[in-house]
């Protein structure tokens, strides 16, 4: 690691980047050597003090430049862009219905207890919506 923030982020993201060039892993190692390379990786973005959301944007472009590198990477991306667009749907959808469910809970005993379930539920599909604009913004570049 040197001074340079930048430079380090672009070393962490080459690095990420070859790692997914490898190629073919014996099944039995896989997942030891997976969980082994995400420890450092994740070691390394903490020394940089990198945001979740960053960390999690140059996952997923890593992702969709592995995508693009394969003879069907246009449909690829294409079906992942209807996914994502189906699931923020459904996420605005289910938030829609939650917000208006609360009106009905404050008729009920245990009212407070559903209340802060359904705002705890809304908040994190918010933040979801978030992240999946997010990739879809990484998609459309």
């Amino acid at each position: 690691m040197s001074e340079d923030r930048n430079a380090n982020l672009n070393t962490l993201k080459e690095f990420q980047r070859q790692w997914m060039e490898i190629g073919h892993v014996p099944a039995q190692e896989k997942d030891r050597l997976y969980k082994a390379f995400k420890d450092i990786i994740n070691k390394h973005w903490e020394v940089l003090k990198a945001s979740s959301s960053e960390h999690r944007s140059n996952n997923y472009k890593n992702y969709v430049n592995d995508m693009l590198e394969h003879s069907d990477g246009g449909q690829a991306l294409d079906k992942e862009r209807r996914f994502l667009q189906n699931k923020l749907t459904k996420l605005r959808e289910d938030i829609a219905i939650w917000e208006n469910n609360l009106g009905f809970f404050s008729n009920s005993k245990n009212a407070q207890i559903l209340i802060q379930e359904f705002k705890k539920k809304i908040e994190l599909a918010k933040d979801e919506m978030k992240n999946i604009e997010e990739k879809i913004k990484i998609l459309q570049k």
